[in-house]
C-alpha cells in the first residue's frame, strides 16, 4: 500500500489546562493514500476491516453506519428474497458484507443483491462481477440519499444491473426500476398497502407495509 504523508494544519485546538492538546489522529491518516490515489488492492485491504466503504474512481466513500431500524429492514428484505430465490433454485442472494464490481475503479457494497445461476461463477475472492437485482435501503442523511437515489441509479444502469429496488423509509415507499437500454425506467412506485413486484423475478413481491413494519 502506498503511503502519502499528510501534514496536520498549522493551527490546532488550544490546550485545555490540565489536559493534553486535543487533535485529529493524523498518524492514522498517514497510513492511507490521498483521495483520488487509491488502488483497488488498497481498497480491498481496507474493507477487510469491519467498515462500510465503497470505491469509485480512486476515491473511497465511507458509508453511514446503519441504524438498528435500517438493519432490520435489510434483514427482512434479504430473508424474503433469499427464500424466493432458494425455493426456485435461481442463484444466490447476498448482503452488504459482499462486494460487487460494476466496472474498472468502481466497487459497491449493496444492502442486498441477487446473482443468477448464469453469473454465479463470475467472481474473485473479493467481489462478484455485477449482479442481476440490487436492493438499497436509503439512509436518511443527505449524502446517502444522493448516493442511492442519483449516483447508484446511474452506476447500476451503466453496469447493466437488470433491476434496482430503492427502499425509502422516509417516503415509506419502494421504487422498482427496470433496465431499458442503458437507463432505468420506473416499473412501479409502491406505497403502504401495496405490494412491490419484480419484473426480472416473476412472482416475487414485497408487501410494503409489512416490510416497513419490521423497522420497529
Amino acid at each position: 500500500m502506498s503511503i502519502t504523508t499528510i501534514a496536520p494544519p498549522a493551527a490546532g485546538r488550544k490546550r485545555v489546562k490540565g489536559k493534553k492538546k486535543v487533535r485529529p489522529t493524523w498518524e492514522m491518516a498517514n497510513l492511507y493514500p490521498l483521495q483520488g490515489q487509491w488502488t483497488e488492492d488498497e481498497y480491498i485491504k481496507l474493507t477487510d476491516d469491519p467498515v462500510r466503504v465503497e470505491f469509485v474512481d480512486g476515491y473511497v466513500e465511507f458509508l453511514e453506519m446503519p441504524t438498528i431500524a435500517h438493519d432490520r429492514l435489510v434483514k427482512y428484505l434479504f430473508l424474503i428474497l433469499d427464500a424466493f430465490v432458494n425455493k426456485a433454485k435461481l442463484g444466490e442472494v447476498f448482503i452488504s458484507t459482499t462486494k460487487t464490481k460494476l466496472r474498472e475503479l468502481e466497487i459497491r457494497m449493496p444492502d442486498v443483491f441477487w446473482v443468477s445461476n448464469e453469473r454465479l461463477d463470475r467472481h474473485t475472492d473479493d467481489y462478484f462481477y455485477g449482479a442481476d437485482l440490487i436492493v438499497e435501503v436509503v439512509s436518511q442523511d443527505a449524502k446517502s440519499r444522493k448516493r442511492d437515489l442519483v449516483d447508484k441509479r446511474s452506476s447500476y444502469a451503466d453496469a447493466g444491473i437488470t433491476e434496482y429496488w430503492i427502499v425509502d423509509p422516509k417516503l415509506e415507499s419502494i421504487t422498482v426500476l427496470k433496465l431499458s437500454g442503458n437507463t432505468y425506467a420506473v416499473h412501479g412506485e409502491f406505497k403502504q398497502g401495496q405490494k412491490a413486484t419484480s419484473v426480472v423475478l416473476a412472482g416475487f413481491e414485497v408487501d410494503v407495509s409489512e416490510a416497513l413494519a419490521g423497522r420497529q
